[in-house]
């Protein structure tokens, strides 16, 4: 039953809310490319009324809310015997809270839009209404999905509790995403000087890259592109090498490297300075390096389906060195001497130089020490 000839009207009413100017607790806002350079912080808007009032009935607003039910009812809170009860939000948060007092007395949601009705869903889950929390999902499962709002949603979950409805609806905005940026990824590396959809790449918030990158969905033709979007979209976003270490720390590991061909790898290995990335690189040299036996090993150790797990680096230095030994030992098989010279198998030697060059020593010395 619909109350809306009550809605903050004193005639109906027996208890004032006050809502009182606070630092939003829910914010997502992805910085525009158009808008990057300038990071200027503007004043927050001011209410027209300074600690604005609005009329409510008790009984309505207990109906569906716990929070509310709860300080009306309740002899543990200071607010039960008050007639006016303190509201602290955002000024830009006020439609919105009052949009979730509105759908108290009559049962309708007036947001129409996903960031409206995300900061209405915010509102429902702090102040218990169940009910308009499930219209707001609702309304927002049946909007087709735009490239923003899949990227409102993943912000936003890095943000908010979620619920098992909303987890379905980052689900499907990780697989829209995917699926917008797979011709984007699709490219044969670095002879490709343009890309489909490149300045949305580069317009992703570092959730949104994050969740883009660990989803098995996203469907490349080679793991390189991967690699050179993520470098393209640190580029725009990073300011300085500290900035640009920290985003290769938090998005390295989200890319499988040993699916790069080994040129590739060792390419990038003597450009990166990141000793996080560096540990990756090195790893997936140990993995092109190694026999089939010895790569099934490392794949069936493998999380989140990835080709090779990311270790610890303690665990990944006894890993390297352990393979090492393994291959030198074997070397002996096919080492001859020849006035202090020696000829290896091509293919053997390629294997061990690409790992031993890693670690600064030359080839011929240590087999040479081997032998």
């Amino acid at each position: 039953m619909a109350f809306e000839f009550g809605y903050n009207n004193p005639k109906y009413a027996d208890r004032r809310l006050r809502l009182v100017a606070h630092n939003a607790d829910f914010k997502v806002e992805r910085l525009s490319k158009r808008r990057r350079g300038n990071t200027t912080k503007k004043p927050l808007p001011v209410s027209e009324k300074e600690n604005e009032e609005i009329y409510v009935n008790t009984l309505l607003l207990g109906r569906y809310s716990q929070y509310f039910r709860r300080i009306f009812d309740g002899e543990c809170f200071k607010e039960s015997a008050e007639k006016v009860i303190d509201i602290c939000i955002s000024p830009d948060e006020r439609d919105s809270f009052l949009d979730l007092i509105k759908y108290l007395y009559t049962e309708k949601l007036e947001a129409d839009t996903v960031e409206k009705l995300m900061r209405v869903w915010h509102f429902s889950q702090r102040f218990l209404v169940e009910s308009c929390g499930g219209l707001c999902l609702q309304k927002m499962v049946s909007m087709p999905l735009t490239l923003e709002s899949s990227c409102y949603f993943l912000d936003a979950a890095s943000v908010v509790n979620q619920t098992k409805e909303f987890k379905d609806l980052v689900t499907k905005s990780i697989a829209f995403l995917a699926n917008h940026f797979k011709v984007s990824l699709v490219m044969s590396g670095e002879n490709s000087s343009r890309w489909e959809n490149s300045d949305d790449f580069e317009e992703l918030s570092a959730p949104v890259l994050e969740s883009l990158l660990a989803s098995d969905d996203l469907q490349v033709v080679y793991e390189d592109s991967v690699y050179f979007v993520v470098k393209a979209w640190i580029k725009a976003n990073c300011e300085g090498k500290q900035q640009e270490t920290e985003a290769w720390e938090k998005f390295g590991p989200l890319i499988r490297w040993p699916t790069i061909e080994v040129f590739r790898v060792k390419f990038i290995l003597e450009k990166i300075e990141c000793t996080a990335l560096h540990d990756l690189l090195v790893e997936a040299l140990v993995y092109h390096a190694s026999s089939n036996e010895e790569k099934k090993t490392i794949e069936s150790a493998a999380t989140s389906n990835r080709i090779l797990a990311v270790q610890s680096l303690l665990r990944g230095l006894l890993w390297q060195v352990v393979c090492s030994y393994g291959w030198l030992s074997r070397l002996s098989d096919y080492t001859l001497r020849h006035k202090g010279a020696h000829s290896v198998n091509k293919d053997v030697r390629e294997r061990v130089g690409m790992c031993v060059d890693c670690f600064g020593k030359d080839v011929d010395e240590i087999m040479t020490d081997e032998v």
